[in-house]
């Protein structure tokens, strides 16, 4: 496409009618034009975003097992009629008449046609469950349309409906439909929350929204600072409050003159403004209604709609009030007619005694009035709307808010449009039953505006690359100078054959016009061609979203180019790179192992590649087959270390290293290899300036982003310095009510410190135990680290509030965190003892009952190339001999780790283990569990230690400025101390510490793992006399076994997830 061609037309005054960005920028931009009140003609570049949300709701729909039909917009009264809803809709449904008479209306939603479709044909149960849905036009005549494609009268829907043969057959149709729209607004690029919703004039029960979070949304949505509760403000349910109990006083009338507000009232009577009553007014068809709360609260319009079963409701006005014997402004359920009005009151209304409330004449209040004594409301319901700081309804702690665009939502019908349209089937006996429904919508028009709102900025919009009208733009500078345009062309040609969306600015325009309405229109990424480009032989690169530039080669091998690219690169990623003109596959991972890649080729010739093993699982071409020899290396490490994995034939991608796949033949690769190279020259105090100069960079580079930004807080020093540098909007931490384990308090006073709300989980041990399948699900492969458990919980705690988090991870390998670093420097004289007559004391203690110094005995009687393969070391080859049926390893642990100390060769021992735990341990637990645990959550996780400027510049700091006998991280802490408090700089690490130690001697959860240790899973890979011996002696106290105990459980919990449940 030519943009000269194209039918964009832009403006370059902001509309007066258009009040928010999306009605500015979608009329700006030449995406739409307003035909008449409320109703839009979309133009091509906004028909290519409504079809790309279209197509991915279609796949998401097709693939979740739902077809697509057409119904006609227009539809005949009779089923409305039938339903019961002809008269019951309200104005906003457009009625009319054909030439014989016969009445139709517009179609503002499907619910009745599609139950008279499905009642005409579906019959038996073996045609359920059944899942229909359309793309269509709808029409709802609003009373005020306004916000451009936000409220408008006609719209585009996505609307769905299940059909089932009972209640738990709706709940399966339910989540699916939940699922898929989870996937469906992440795939459009949005950032959103699902919410519990008011089902509105659709009816039944049991609905969410899908709220596409943003500052200008006309929904307002409330949810937990703890638990999981989100809810629309209008579902937000409110338990009453109790009030003390007080003696009832005689009901006295008072003056009170010019006092119309509640307020008012109660600064005149001097009372607190917790003992009054204050009303709303509303009318609707079925009369009057006066609503009373407490003079604090505020009314809820759709709970009261939704407790006098109102179409809709409109504000009161006062000759209906003077009629039913009121005055607005002294409003009271004393003395009114029930008869005249209907009277809603609050639920904590009824719980008040001796309250203000109005006397229903001007200038009037009662005092001491009491419910059931003075006044008896027609309904008594929660109609009270949430507020800020207001206690959960499922674990109490207090509520936040935010504002929402409602994108989709879906609903539980049940039976009430089945029931009502005598929609049946015969079940297997025979006998009629009323199928159970459910309904599934979503705003189309809508979702594509909602983006707006929230990918925007003062030069225009910025669309996700899968919705974007276009992917790239090509703009040639100057279309007079023929060598660059001509090569803009080129580039323009080629990419269009590589099968990217493309559009190329030919216009004889000013460069300065092309980026403005590039930057307005949004296209992802932009590419600038000319004469000055042409001579450097290079091409310019403007990626929309961030506003970073790349300059590429213009001649060249493609392939070749992105791997010099490479070295260049920093941060997270992994990537796969298609070259169809070659037919080459290239795919690359980021230098420290941020994000998991693994690859699998088949039997078939086939490679499948992915940052989940499961993802595999579904491939036909897959097969799950355990790989047995991977065993024995976890036992020693507690993960799965090296490039192989717990599958046969699957592979992991380490980091730094590229693949190549070309006619079926895989080429891996090394590109870049992290090497520790120190450096004498500078004093402790110069690397803590250049440390705070590099992470102050570091943190700022990783915090860009177009949402909130959080930070995860321990109590140790890396979180800390990160939180405070980055100056985050909200800290997340976790712990456990034994304060041994528990860094909730710190945090909490550290965040009040730096000025950031911190959000504290204590995580219960019922929930620890409940939730041990569903996290070695999504480990992909066994991980026994305890801490993984605890990271679940606070990405799980954090993505309720952000998208984005900063984590610390890298800080120890980089800097010399780990308390094992000390042990060079300690004992140091009994290293000169000679090694053969070392070798033998170890031998002879590892026979000797667990006491103090026993373990140093055994560590010191190897080497330190044989003894320490990484941070941890659980179980040695002879114990491993008597625990597995099947000992035959393919590798011993060292196997792993000598290439490491042959790489640090020469080095001191710090340096050698810092480099051994950078290239296993990091990569196999930290990160491993980092990545699964945010991915698990839907939170993105960076890593600002985890750069590779750090890195350059830790990888030349000497030991003597990271450990010494008595601390670790020392350069890194005195940077710290320039940030934040040095009681922090100094504390000790802990690290969302885990209490399984003790657990595991409470006999309620060593029962848990006495019977997995028992299972036929536990029988075919371990002598289970010799597991029960090893948690006996652990309960008991005769050993702390915990960690070793803990590592042959999870494994066993993992298998049961991968090869007994699936």
């Amino acid at each position: 496409m030519k943009v000269s061609k194209m039918y964009a037309p832009t403006l370059r005054e902001v509309p007066s009618e258009a009040e928010i960005p999306s009605h500015q920028l979608l009329l700006r931009a030449g995406f739409m034009r307003k035909s008449t009140n409320g109703m839009y003609t979309y133009l091509p570049l906004a028909w290519r975003v409504i079809k790309k949300i279209e197509n991915i709701i279609r796949e998401e729909m097709d693939h979740a097992g739902c077809q697509e039909i057409m119904m006609p917009i227009m539809q005949p009264a009779e089923i409305w009629k039938e339903s019961g809803r002809w008269g019951a809709y309200g104005a906003e449904m457009v009625r009319l008449k054909d030439r014989h008479g016969h009445e139709y209306c517009l179609g503002p939603t499907h619910e009745e046609m599609v139950t008279t479709l499905v009642k005409n044909d579906v019959r038996s149960y073996r045609q359920l469950p059944l899942n229909l849905y359309q793309i269509q036009d709808k029409f709802r005549d609003e009373r005020r349309p306004r916000f451009g494609l936000m409220r408008s009268r006609d719209f585009i829907m996505k609307d769905g409906y299940s059909f089932d043969r009972d209640e738990a057959g709706l709940d399966v149709s339910y989540k699916a439909m939940y699922d898929a729209y989870d996937k469906i607004f992440t795939r459009c690029g949005l950032n959103f929350r699902p919410v519990e919703a008011d089902s509105g004039a659709i009816g039944g029960t049991g609905s969410h929204e899908f709220m596409v979070l943003a500052d200008s949304g006309e929904a307002e949505i409330t949810y937990c600072t703890k638990c999981d509760y989100a809810a629309d403000i209008e579902k937000a349910e409110l338990y009453p409050i109790k009030a003390p109990a007080e003696e009832m006083q005689e009901l006295s009338e008072v003056e009170t003159p010019n006092c119309k507000t509640i307020a008012d009232v109660c600064a005149f009577l001097n009372a607190p403004i917790e003992k009054s009553v204050k009303a709303v007014a509303y009318q609707c068809e079925k009369g009057l209604v006066l609503c009373f709360v407490r003079g604090d609260h505020e009314v809820n319009e759709t709970k009261v709609q939704n407790t006098v079963g109102a179409v809709e409701l409109e504000m009161a006005e006062a000759e209906l009030l003077a009629k039913a014997g009121t005055v607005g402004g002294y409003m009271g359920p004393v003395g009114l007619d029930p008869e005249k009005v209907i009277i809603v009151c609050d639920a904590t209304v009824m719980n008040m005694h001796n309250v203000c409330c109005g006397a229903n004449h001007e200038g009037f209040h009662y005092i001491n009035a009491n419910p059931g004594r003075d006044f008896t409301p027609t309904y008594v319901a929660d109609i009270r709307l949430m507020a800020e700081g207001d206690p959960c309804p499922h674990c109490g702690a207090p509520i936040a808010k935010a504002r929402g665009i409602e994108a989709g939502q879906v609903f539980k019908l049940h039976t009430k449009y089945s029931a009502a349209m005598k929609c049946t089937y015969l079940d297997e006996n025979g006998k009629e039953q009323p199928m159970v429904m459910g309904c599934y919508g979503i705003g189309v028009g809508r979702t594509m505006a909602a983006c707006v709102e929230q990918s925007h900025d003062a030069d225009g919009m910025i669309w996700p690359v899968g919705i974007a009208p276009y992917e790239v733009l090509v703009v040639p500078v100057n279309v007079k100078d023929e060598a660059s345009f001509a090569k803009a062309e080129k580039i323009y040609n080629e990419l269009h054959k590589a099968g990217v969306e493309v559009v190329i600015d030919d216009r004889k325009e000013r460069p300065g016009v092309k980026f403005k309405d590039a930057d307005l229109i949004g296209y992802p990424l932009r590419v600038v061609v000319g004469p000055k480009t042409l001579q450097t032989g290079e091409l310019e690169v403007k990626v929309r979203k961030t506003g970073e530039v790349s300059m590429l080669p213009l001649d060249g091998d493609y392939i070749t180019a992105i791997k010099e690219m490479l070295q260049k690169l920093r941060g997270m990623f992994t990537f796969a790179i298609w070259d169809r003109k070659n037919e080459t596959l290239f795919c690359a991972r980021d230098h420290f192992g941020i994000k998991p890649f693994y690859y699998y080729q088949n039997d078939a010739g086939e490679l499948l590649f992915g940052s989940e093993i499961k993802s595999f699982l579904a491939h036909p071409g897959f097969k799950k087959e355990l790989n047995e020899e991977q065993l024995p290396l976890y036992l020693s490490y507690q993960y799965s270390p090296g490039e192989d994995t717990f599958f046969k034939g699957v592979k992991k991608l380490m980091p730094a290293h590229w693949l190549e796949w070309k006619a079926g033949q895989l080429t891996v690769q090394r590109y870049w290899q992290p090497k520790f190279d120190p450096d004498d020259s500078r004093t402790l105090e110069e690397w803590e300036d250049e440390i705070s100069a590099a992470m102050k960079e570091s943190v700022q580079a990783h915090k860009i982003a177009d949402v909130e930004v959080g930070s995860f807080l321990s109590s140790g020093v890396d979180s800390s310095y990160m939180a405070a540098l980055a100056h985050v909007d909200k800290t997340f931490t976790v712990g456990f009510a034994n304060k041994q384990y528990d860094e909730t308090d710190y945090a909490q006073e550290f965040s009040k410190h730096i000025g950031v709300k911190n959000y504290a989980y204590r995580i219960t041990p019922e929930e620890y135990w409940a939730n041990l399948g569903k996290i070695q699900y999504h480990m992909d492969e066994p991980l026994a680290d305890a801490a993984s458990v605890a990271l679940y919980f606070v990405n799980r705690e954090a993505s309720k509030q952000v998208k984005v988090c900063l984590s610390g991870e890298g800080a120890d390998e980089f800097f010399g965190g780990y308390n094992i670093y000390k042990e060079p420097f300690t004992v140091t004289w009994y290293d000169k003892i000679p090694l053969p007559i070392r070798r033998a004391i170890g031998a002879v203690a590892d026979l000797l009952p667990p006491v103090h110094g026993i373990n140093f005995l055994v560590r010191r009687g190897k080497p330190l190339a044989e003894r320490y393969i990484g941070n941890t070391n659980l179980m040695d080859e002879h114990r491993k001999k008597k625990l597995l049926k099947n000992y035959h390893p393919g590798k011993l642990p060292t196997d792993l780790s000598r290439p490491y100390f042959e790489l640090s060769k020469g080095q001191d021992a710090v340096t050698q283990m810092e480099t051994c735990d950078l290239n296993l341990w990091m990569v196999g637990d930290i990160l491993l569990k980092a990545d699964k645990m945010s991915m698990a959550n839907s939170l993105e996780l960076r890593v600002p230690f985890l750069d590779r400027k750090v890195f350059e510049l830790a990888s030349h700091i000497p030991t003597k400025c990271k450990v010494n006998a008595n601390q670790t991280k020392i350069a890194m802490r005195g940077a710290a101390e320039k940030t934040i408090p040095a009681k922090t700089a100094d504390k000790k690490k802990l690290g969302f510490p885990v209490p399984v130690r003790a657990w595991l001697r409470d006999e309620q959860y060593a029962g848990v793992v006495r019977k997995a240790f028992n299972t036929p899973a536990a029988e075919q890979f371990f002598r289970t006399k010799e597991l029960n011996a090893m948690l006996d002696q652990h309960i008991s106290g005769k050993r702390d076994n915990w960690r070793q105990i803990w590592c042959i459980f999870m494994f066993l919990v993992w298998y049961d997830e991968y090869f007994v449940k699936r």
